[in-house]
């Protein structure tokens, strides 16, 4: 009745499920979590959590690509002890040149996102002598990248460079050591030189030891600059 305070609430439908959990002491779950969760089980249930669906992988020349990077370090060690390793301080940039030169940052080639293109990880994941064939599909090297012209100028470039330079003989090095094995274990091809693949090779080999060498007389440049700046620091 209108006018009975005791009947406050009125006549309803009893919530048979709060009914029960109130009386068996049960706490109500947030109808958010229930939903996030129906939700993550949707997801779960599709596939849409494992990463596969999302990153298709492609296959990675695991053991060139290691090769490649381990020998561009034995190549950074060896001009190291020649030319006295305590000189040759910019060990950060030489090694990020040494591996964008070698094998670059080699396991996102193997990514690809489902339903998107591919080239950013190929691109993103390639090194220097790869950089002229990262769109084609091919392994063979572009002669433009895959030789000392690049390096070569960007040495004339920053030598005088404090920093950059040691980056450019990183560069060097790696290429060197990603040349002279393409040339000698993993020949994979040449553009523009035919189908000879001695001719190719030799390409590839003369190109990194004249990389190599670019490296020595780069590092040997830098040593002495140094020695020369610490000696007239040291006499004023």
């Amino acid at each position: 009745m209108p006018g009975d305070k005791q009947n406050f609430y009125g006549a309803g439908r009893l919530d048979a499920a709060k009914a029960l959990a109130r009386a068996t002491g049960q706490q109500e779950e947030n109808p958010l979590v229930l939903w996030l969760k129906d939700f993550l089980q949707y997801l779960n249930n599709n596939g849409y959590l494992n990463p596969r669906f999302w990153f298709d992988g492609g296959p990675i020349a695991l053991v060139p690509k290691l090769l490649m990077v381990v020998g561009g370090y034995i190549i950074l060690v060896l001009i190291r002890w020649w030319l006295a390793p305590k000189r040759l301080l910019q060990t950060v940039p030489l090694l990020a040149g040494m591996l964008l030169g070698s094998a670059g940052l080699f396991p996102l080639q193997g990514l690809a996102i489902v339903g998107g293109p591919r080239w950013p990880f190929q691109l993103a994941g390639s090194s220097l002598p790869e950089l002229g064939t990262a769109f084609a599909q091919t392994n063979a090297l572009n002669p433009l990248f895959a030789s000392v012209l690049i390096p070569g100028l960007l040495m004339l470039l920053l030598l005088g460079h404090r920093r950059w330079r040691w980056a450019v003989i990183g560069l060097c090095i790696g290429m060197a050591s990603h040349l002279l094995l393409s040339g000698s274990l993993f020949y994979e091809g040449v553009l523009w030189l035919g189908s000879s693949a001695w001719l190719g090779r030799s390409f590839l080999l003369f190109n990194g030891l004249l990389c190599l060498g670019l490296a020595y007389l780069g590092a040997q440049a830098s040593t002495e600059s140094q020695s020369t700046a610490t000696g007239l620091a040291l006499r004023r």
